[in-house]
């Protein structure tokens, strides 16, 4: 397997690249498509999982993406993978017409989102899952990962797992739609501890109750200590 390799003294941590190649017509996963990025010392890849194309470790940086297969009229995308990012792209793959003059659509860009019928797609649950299972989860639906992920505080959810996605988890969009991760940050400290081996509601009232009452009597003690030696 080719793998890049870092120069002595350098420091980057590497990217990767899903291609998620489906029919057009009927939406289903194209299993025989060729996927090539450049530049790259990659050889077109093959391989697949249900549709999904995966480039693994490679540098950030803009792609250009060729996508092919027996039957079906090739496209061109250009895509940019931002660094330590896994970057997805869905790309619908026309099928060849009988018709003379319909051939290649390259450079036609991400233009899949406008086939007809696509605002079928629901958006798979990921809540709990890390953000590499919620992106392999999300572009097998036909959707796209947005680099960008934002992050919150959760009470429910563990850090570094998925609390939600925008648009929402359920919702139904159309294929291609790109979808924002929202990361656990943990549960959000509190400055006063809870007492007792479990949590509720009024705890957090019961604590203030607590921390008032004692602070008063320390207070009082010692107020009423100056007032004995003076």
């Amino acid at each position: 397997d080719t793998q890049f390799y870092l120069a002595k003294g350098k420091a980057m941590i590497a990217s990767s690249l899903v291609c998620v190649v489906w029919n057009a017509t009927n939406r289903e996963p194209v299993l025989n498509a060729t996927v090539s990025i450049t530049p790259s010392i990659y050889p077109p890849l093959t391989q697949n999982t249900n549709g999904v194309y995966t480039f693994p470790s490679i540098p950030n940086g803009t792609y250009t993406v060729k996508i092919g297969a027996p039957n079906f009229d090739t496209r061109q995308i250009i895509t940019n993978v931002p660094e330590g990012e896994l970057k997805s792209e869905s790309v619908a793959l026309k099928p060849t017409t009988p018709t003379e003059g319909e051939g290649s659509s390259d450079g036609e860009g991400n233009v899949e989102g406008n086939v007809e019928g696509e605002t079928d797609v629901k958006i798979p649950d990921v809540r709990g899952k890390s953000r590499e299972e919620a992106t392999q989860i999300l572009v097998n639906a036909g959707l796209r990962v947005s680099s960008t992920v934002k992050e919150e505080y959760s009470n429910e959810i563990s850090k570094g797992k998925v609390v939600r996605t925008e648009p929402a988890i359920g919702s139904e969009v159309a294929k291609n739609t790109e979808v924002v991760l929202v990361i656990s940050k943990g549960a959000k400290r509190r400055f006063i501890i809870s007492c007792g081996s479990s949590y509720n509601r009024n705890s957090y009232w019961d604590d203030i109750l607590i921390f008032v009452s004692v602070s008063s009597l320390l207070l009082f003690k010692r107020h009423r200590k100056d007032y004995i030696h003076n």
